[in-house]
């Protein structure tokens, strides 16, 4: 399955190249914002206090303040755009309209992706801490807060493609329902997970940091490992105990993707380049 998700992939990011990096244009503005701001309002606030003690304390705050919100909108961003890079997973063209049509239902999401960074931020502060300190409890509870770290990133990772596959922009839509869902996915597909979090996190800071390619490679991987679920029980039987299956029963995954493999086709470096000539 991974060859193809990557070919995959890789046919619908070219196919919307320009709109998903103008999307990654749109998340480092806000990022830069997101740490240029705050210290400039700290910075601006003191001076005005003429050195009192108490008002620079309210200064510091205020800092806190909007650099947490800003990361709240960051979230959001990330969210929409998961939305967004959905219609180019289903091979449909992606427009930048649908990511502001999905800023308002990208509110709540946001909620729960902020609120797993700062657990995530703070397990990693505490267990960094934890492995200065000779004491062998302490250093247990380090290691065991990064495996507890990782667990987290495998789930969350999935949460945005989940929220809007789960429902569109639908009130019955359930923003823990989908949380657990994300975390049933990770330990049915633990190996997949793992390698997606690879893929999104470590090869973007190796190469250039854009979370929209991720966030299309997260989308398309999720709709395309769920598929599975979809199957009718006496097929999805079949297809365990079908001829030339490993010793763990996994599925055929070629059959599953045969109808995804005919959409996606094939192309040639004349298709990418001059994709008006035949």
């Amino acid at each position: 399955m991974i060859p193809f998700l990557l070919k995959k992939t890789f046919y619908d990011l070219w196919d919307n190249l320009f709109r998903i990096m103008a999307l990654n244009l749109g998340f480092w503005l806000s990022l830069s914002a997101a740490f240029v701001l705050p210290p400039l309002v700290v910075r601006l606030a003191a001076a005005g206090a003429a050195g009192a003690a108490a008002e620079t304390g309210g200064a510091a705050g205020l800092g806190l303040a909007l650099f947490c919100i800003l990361l709240y909108w960051l979230c959001v961003y990330l969210c929409a755009a998961a939305a967004a890079v959905q219609n180019a997973s289903e091979y449909r063209g992606m427009t930048l309209g649908d990511f502001a049509a999905h800023l308002k239902s990208a509110l709540v999401p946001g909620v729960i992706l902020f609120t797993a960074g700062a657990l995530i931020c703070a397990l990693a502060g505490g267990a960094i801490r934890y492995l200065g300190y000779g004491s062998l409890t302490l250093k247990t509870a380090a290691f065991f807060s990064c495996w507890l770290c990782l667990g987290i990133l495998g789930i969350i990772q999935f949460y945005p493609a989940a929220f809007f596959r789960s429902g569109g922009s639908s009130p019955q839509r359930k923003p823990l329902g989908t949380l657990k869902k994300c975390a049933v996915f990770f330990f049915d597909n633990p190996g997949f997970c793992l390698f997606s979090l690879f893929f999104t996190l470590a090869l973007p800071a190796l190469i250039l940091p854009c979370p929209c390619w991720s966030l299309l490679f997260l989308d398309e991987g999720f709709r395309l490992r769920t598929l599975k679920y979809r199957l009718p029980r006496e097929e999805a039987g079949q297809l365990r105990d079908s001829p030339g299956q490993n010793r763990k029963g996994q599925i055929d995954w070629d059959a599953i993707l045969a109808e995804e493999k005919e959409k996606t086709g094939d192309r040639t470096w004349r298709d990418f380049l001059f994709p008006w000539k035949e």
